[in-house]
């Protein structure tokens, strides 16, 4: 069942009325770069994230963990995901290695999304920074419109940790439509 906001359109409706609507105006301020991002600026580079995450050999419906710190390149990673169709596995980089490495033995997961290397992923990770070429393809807002109205926004997409009562992270796990 499609959940409807107070417009009374479905989640995936929403997003491709808000790029149809806003596609110029400004979405977001950088403040580390003093950059402005508007929404077809950030939309294509969410949809060049998600062909990279294609490129990286992502499936759709699998498990990417993203250990990153808050950014506009996590946004886009995160927004690249959704599109990509992957669940994203947000992991706070301060947690440490101990909790990470908790947390990510929780997780079926082929792909870490990184600032930076640990010994905590016991894999090879992907670098955050595979996001830096994702603003040089323009999208047009019909493309980006298009693949918003194929989000499937009942599927699991985010998974978020809590603290836990017992000191043990927990996954909680999100829809686009419960989001």
């Amino acid at each position: 069942m499609q959940a409807k906001n107070k417009t009374n359109a479905s989640a995936p409706e929403a997003l491709a009325t808000l790029v149809d609507e806003r596609w110029g105006d400004t979405f977001a301020y950088d403040a580390s770069t003093s950059r402005t991002y508007t929404y077809g600026e950030f939309f294509s580079a969410a949809q060049n994230a998600a062909e990279k995450m294609e490129e990286l050999g992502v499936e759709q419906d699998e498990t990417v963990c993203m250990v990153v710190n808050n950014s506009i390149d996590t946004l886009i990673l995160y927004m690249g995901n959704l599109l990509r169709g992957a669940r994203i596995a947000l992991i706070d980089p301060l947690k440490g290695v101990q909790d990470i490495q908790i947390i990510l033995d929780q997780i079926a997961y082929k792909t870490v999304i990184a600032d930076e290397p640990s010994a905590a992923y016991g894999r090879s990770f992907v670098p955050s920074s595979i996001i830096r070429d994702a603003m040089t393809t323009k999208r047009t807002s019909k493309e980006i419109k298009d693949v918003c109205s194929r989000i499937d926004a009942d599927k699991v997409f985010l998974i978020t940790f809590t603290s836990g009562s017992t000191g043990t992270p927990k996954g909680v796990m999100h829809s686009l439509n419960n989001v």
